[in-house]
């Protein structure tokens, strides 16, 4: 039934592998004057999934607002399961009266493709934003780092 989840997923988003580097840029930059790019770069704010803007300025420092995104946005819990103990421990979730295990690769989603439906020990949850009669049952999906990245976690059946 697992290959069937994922195949699921990956019809019903633009989902993509993703390994982790030290820049998670999600577009086309744009050039501005003096040398710098803009872009913008998904994040979690208050639970929520959020586009910021954000620019590459000459030393390749990513900023919002002038300040470096690693300190605007820092990896920490809340909201990015990647800094938690459960996670690294690969830790089930329990929701519901249900355990969803860690299934796949971390990916990179798009700030329109999930919605909220809580949080797990302070980290928020999603589920793909599907209209109802079309939302997949046994799928969860925790932010691990800045830059929309995510872990599905799967109940396998």
């Amino acid at each position: 039934m697992k290959s069937g989840i994922t195949a699921m997923v990956f019809a019903a988003c633009a989902c993509t592998s993703f390994a982790p580097t030290n820049r998670a840029t999600g577009g086309a930059l744009q050039e501005n004057g003096g040398g710098t790019r803009a872009d913008s770069l998904c994040v979690v704010a208050a639970g929520v999934l959020a586009n910021v803007a954000v620019t590459i300025g000459h030393s390749g420092d990513t900023l919002v607002s002038g300040t470096q995104y690693r300190v605007a946005h820092p990896m920490v819990s809340p909201p990015y399961a990647g800094a938690t103990d459960w996670f690294k421990k690969g830790e089930p979730i329990l929701r519901e009266g249900h355990l969803y295990f860690k299934y796949g690769p971390t990916r990179k989603l798009k700030v329109f493709e999930l919605r909220s439906i809580g949080e797990y020990r302070g980290t928020p949850v999603f589920e793909l934003n599907l209209p109802p009669a079309e939302t997949i049952q046994g799928m969860l999906f925790v932010p691990v780092q800045p830059g929309c990245v995510f872990q599905l976690y799967s109940t396998g059946g």
